[in-house]
């Protein structure tokens, strides 16, 4: 509240006195004139009335026009109004409100001549440059407020001489330097509030001195060093944020003496060390939030002490050891998150006792074992993020009892099996179990899921349960046939009135649960991509309206690709199975496709004109304060109104909130939200044309010729020539085609016929040539066979020979013309005589006489077969 309650009282005494004020007091009456005309009203000094208040004397002392120079109807878009330095001859002003107006320029050091004033207010302006040194006489200042302005340079020194200021609030600014330590002597001062500057240096152990202090926010600067040991001292504060700074050293174990602390907030520094467990003594506290600093050792047992912890925030840190099972006794603890650090053994199963517990993250960690099946106790859950360990064995049947959980990410594991039954889940939109080591057949999915991950695994058969997205009777019977909490029974002996007491409760979560389903879109992402699928693509699938990104790569799918009406459709990965058959017509109608991947398949016929555009496809690593993309979509839902779903305003707070309201209304800074703008386009609606659109096309059987342009005016990156026939020969006249396969030998040439009738004149030669050869081949096995077995006219002993020696006898029969031999000298030409027969030594020289005669003229005419074949062999 600005006004106290001798403010109220006031306000309600000089009501009746406005018009005295107007008339009775004709200074002010003056001064009234001038600051009407300064801030540009044309109206009569009546539209004043309900602005300003006066005391006995008829002096104003109230004066409010808190969004009435910005509803000026003069006033254009753009147009900003300064502020009349007339106000500083109000002697008698105590209250001054300026907020929430176009107000521009600097401020006037005339307002340092109001020694009465106790509250200025003039948040959210356009005023800039640097802060007169004259503010620091009001000296009966109690509230001072010049947030979200666009002031700059450094905090006056003179600030320390405002005695009575309880309130000081200069956050959302561009002030630098270091904060003045005369703010030490602020004895009164209840808030103070430096947040989102470029502010520096140390923080001032001065502040240790401010008793009084309730809040102090300095979150989103440029500090650095350590934090001051003496802010222990400040045992009336409540509220302690110094995020987003560079701040380093060890957390102060003098901490822990802050009784009434109920937040501590010190993420995102460079603090090391180990987490001071006098943290556990502060039996108020109620959120820690210690993420993204370099912090070490275990997570201290203490933790589980104070009773009202609702928040624990822990990630991204080098924290070691085991999570303690003490945590279990945080009986009102709504969020835990321990993800992205070194945590080893078990999941504790005192984490059931949680029964609060809406979300638990445990990412990105070293946790072993199995997930304990008491996790099925946890009712509230919402989202559970265990991907990124070394978690094995089945997913437990306990799952399905979490009947209000919306997201589940397993992935990064080493599951083998699923034993849940995802149909229970009435609630499940996001679903996450890629890269783990399961196998078999799917279970029935709950057809209500919109992103479903099961990339990277050994699942086989069929796409057939996919089909339960696609028909909304199916998906409504599933629900009807399932009970919405889980519920296995009752037990027996229970009072009717408990029975009707569950049978209303389970009949009221079963209308949220459908109420809930009839809000969601549909299947918007389906990863199936590297595992074992066969079958065909169901026809069905191709025409969800919802759907945005599908991914059927490095499966086993064949058949056609059927006709495509996914009008939404951003991302088609199809590449790597044995799809066949021609691209269908349909595909070119799909005005929001970026990404195509054919490539790999034996795809025909022609590639056809597309309508590709930049990608808009949200990073599903995007993480803030533990959100993403997916979660961010689901809290926005219920935010934005039918008909305008056009941008993810509705998640920012308001520049005037306070980052606890902002963080329990689950709404984010200005900061926050320029990360998921752009790592979030689709959600918030915030796509460029700055991304090429791609698509791959090559190692298929695709021909004829190709399209001038596959984009609607955007660049493409592009495969289509490797492994297919396309183009006519000569260097094609198309952009979209990647410079590495812009070579005209590469081409498909309209002369291929000849070059075909070519290759097959050749292989008709050729096995015309292979039967000649065989033909003679065996006319003379025949004949040799004959030579050998026949008897010679003079009896000698009988020639076994090979063909190699055969062969050689033939080559070098005109090597000795004229001369003749009666029989074989088993001696000189290398026969060995055994009994009646001879056998060849090849290891002789392989040689017998020129003239060698075997008794025939048969013989000799097979030997001049062989001479013939020889030559031809040559």
């Amino acid at each position: 509240m600005r006004l106290t309650c001798p403010t109220i009282s006031i306000l309600l005494i000089l009501t009746n006195f406005t018009k005295a004020c107007l008339s009775h007091n004709a200074s002010d009456e003056t001064v009234l004139l001038k600051v009407l005309v300064g801030f540009g009203f044309k109206k009569s000094l009546g539209c004043l009335e309900s602005w300003v208040r006066c005391n006995d004397q008829g002096q104003a002392v109230f004066l409010d026009l808190t969004r009435r120079v910005r509803r000026r109807d003069d006033l254009d878009d753009g147009q900003f109004v300064h502020i009349p330095k007339e106000l500083g001859e109000l002697q008698a002003l105590e209250w001054l409100y300026l907020d929430q107006n176009r107000l521009a320029g600097t401020i006037p050091p005339e307002l340092g001549m109001l020694q009465s004033l106790k509250s200025l207010d003039l948040t959210e302006n356009n005023l800039e440059g640097h802060l007169p040194e004259e503010l620091g006489q009001l000296e009966n200042l109690t509230w001072l407020s010049l947030s979200l302005n666009r002031f700059s340079g450094k905090i006056p020194e003179s600030f320390g001489n405002l005695w009575n200021l309880e309130v000081l609030d200069l956050r959302r600014n561009a002030f630098s330097g270091e904060v003045p330590k005369s703010l030490g002597r602020l004895s009164q001062l209840e808030r103070l509030r430096l947040n989102h500057n470029h502010l520096e240096g140390r923080i001032p152990q001065e502040l240790g001195q401010l008793k009084n202090l309730k809040e102090l926010l300095l979150q989103q600067n440029c500090f650095n060093g350590e934090l001051p040991a003496e802010l222990g001292n400040l045992q009336a504060l409540q509220t302690l944020m110094i995020s987003e700074n560079q701040l380093q050293g060890q957390i102060p174990k003098e901490l822990g003496q802050m009784a009434v602390l109920k937040y501590l907030i010190l993420s995102q520094n460079q603090l090391s060390g180990n987490i001071p467990r006098e943290l556990g003594h502060l039996s108020k506290l109620k959120r820690l939030n210690l993420y993204g600093n370099n912090l070490t050792g275990k997570i201290p047992p203490e933790l589980g002490h104070p009773p009202e912890f609702y928040w624990l925030f822990l990630d991204r840190n080098n924290l070691q050891g085991e999570i303690p099972p003490e945590l279990g006794r945080l009986k009102s603890l709504q969020r835990l998150s321990l993800g992205k650090n070194q945590l080893s053994g078990q999941i504790p199963t005192s984490l059931s006792h949680l029964k609060q517990l809406k979300w638990l993250n445990l990412c990105q960690n070293q946790l072993t074992g199995t997930i304990p099946e008491e996790l099925g106790n946890m009712r509230n859950l919402r989202w559970l993020h265990l991907d990124g360990n070394h978690l094995s064995g089945s997913i437990p049947k306990a799952l399905e009892d979490l009947v209000w959980l919306t997201a589940l990410d397993l992935s990064h594991n080493r599951f083998t099996r699923i034993s849940v039954n995802f149909t229970k889940l009435l609630h499940l939109q996001t679903l996450d179990l890629s890269r783990n080591l399961l196998s078999g057949e799917l279970p029935a999915m709950q057809p209500g899921t919109e992103q479903v991950d099961l990339s990277r695994n050994n699942f086989i058969g069929n796409l057939t349960w996919t089909e339960a997205f696609c028909t909304k009777g199916e998906a409504k019977q599933r629900k009807r046939e399932n009970v919405a909490d889980g519920e296995k029974g009752r037990r027996r002996g229970k009072k009717r009135a408990t029975k009707n007491r569950r049978f209303r409760k389970r009949k009221r979560r079963k209308k949220s649960a459908e109420a809930a389903r009839e809000k969601r879109t549909g299947l918007q992402g389906l990863r199936l991509n590297h595992n074992s699928f066969t079958g065909k693509i169901p026809a069905c699938l191709m025409q969800l309206n919802s759907l945005k990104h599908l991914s059927l790569n490095n499966n086993r799918l064949h058949g056609r690709i059927p006709a495509i009406n996914a009008t939404q459709l951003v991302v088609l990965a199809l590449h790597r199975n044995d799809l066949s058959g021609a691209v269908p017509e349909s595909l070119q109608n799909l005005s929001h496709l970026a990404v195509l991947t054919l490539h790999e398949n034996s795809l025909d016929g022609a590639i056809g004109p597309l309508k590709l555009t930049s990608p808009c496809i949200d990073n599903d690593k995007m993480n803030v304060r533990g959100f993403g993309c997916s979660v961010l979509r689901l809290i926005l839902r219920p935010r934005q109104s039918p008909g305008n779903e056009t941008d993810c305003s509705p998640l920012q707070a308001s520049p005037s909130a306070s980052q606890d309201e902002a963080q329990s209304q689950k709404l984010l800074s200005a900061e926050e939200m320029e990360l998921v703008k752009r790592n979030c386009p689709d959600l918030c609606k915030t796509c460029q044309n700055g991304e090429p659109a791609k698509a791959t096309f090559h190692h298929n059987r695709f021909s004829c010729e190709l399209p001038e342009s596959i984009s609607e005016g955007v660049a493409t990156y592009a495969t289509v020539v490797m492994g297919n026939m396309v183009g006519h020969g000569q260097r094609l006249n198309v952009s979209w085609i990647s410079a590495e396969e812009n070579f005209a030998f590469l081409y498909y040439s309209p002369r291929i016929w000849s070059a075909q009738v070519t290759v097959i004149s050749s292989i008709l030669a050729m096995a015309l040539g292979a039967v000649v050869f065989h033909q003679q081949f065996r006319s003379f096995w025949k004949s040799s066979q004959r030579m050998l077995q026949s008897t010679p006219a003079t009896p000698g002993p009988r020639v076994v020979a090979s063909n190699l020696v055969l062969l050689k006898v033939a080559s070098c029969n005109s090597c000795h013309t004229g001369k003749r031999s009666n029989g074989l000298h088993p001696q000189s030409d290398g026969l060995q005589p055994i009994g009646n027969r001879v056998r060849v030594n090849l290891r002789a020289h392989l040689r017998v006489g020129c003239g060698l005669s075997l008794g025939s003229a048969r013989a000799r005419r097979g030997l001049a077969g062989w001479r013939r074949v020889a030559f031809y062999i040559i």
